[in-house]
């Protein structure tokens, strides 16, 4: 019989104050976003499935990728579906289909191999989630860029390709930025 305790990702990744953390900032970004029941939403970087069980609550077309399969079995056990083992560089999924990509606290983990390739790393997430956007399709994406000119070079990375607006809340650990774009 195989071994279905929880490991310790899986663990840390549902303890209860990151699980309210996580599902805050995904309705507020969903909220934002302001979603149709009939949106198909992508989850980038979906991990265990908080934001994605926010979107299911509105959507029933939502689908989510990570490149943890620990973390997509985590969100299988959950009985979420619509998932994919990938990367944010090349996304499996047909161009122009989603009216929504939602990415929380997903970015910060998938840094480019050296650290000069900053800009380029960014330069393809934001081409990919381009691609993948329908014409008036919004991105919302909250993360924790290792500093400040890390988070400079994404905004400027995305803002070449997308419309859009920043929210912060928040101050000190407790700050929150939310980038909000829009495909034209």
């Amino acid at each position: 019989m195989p071994d279905i305790r929880p490991s310790d990702t899986e663990k840390s990744y549902e303890k209860a104050a990151i699980r309210k953390i996580q599902v805050q900032m995904a309705q507020r970004i969903l909220q934002e976003l302001a979603l149709s029941d009939s949106s198909f939403v992508l989850d980038a970087g979906c991990g265990s499935g908080f934001s994605m069980e926010s979107a299911n609550a509105i959507s029933k077309n939502v689908f989510g990728f990570d490149t943890s399969s620990e973390l997509l079995l985590v969100a299988k056990r959950k009985g979420i579906k619509n998932l994919a083992r990938a990367d944010f560089e090349s996304i499996p999924f047909k161009e122009n289909v989603f009216g929504a990509i939602i990415s929380i606290s997903a970015l910060q983990w998938f840094y480019p191999k050296d650290k000069h390739d900053v800009k380029d790393h960014y330069a393809v997430i934001a081409k990919e989630f381009f691609r993948l956007l329908k014409s008036g399709g919004k991105a919302g994406l909250q993360f924790y860029p290792a500093t400040e000119m890390e988070w400079d070079i994404a905004v400027k990375c995305f803002r070449k390709l997308f419309g859009g607006y920043i929210i912060e809340e928040g101050d000190g650990r407790k700050k929150k930025r939310y980038l909000i774009l829009e495909k034209k």
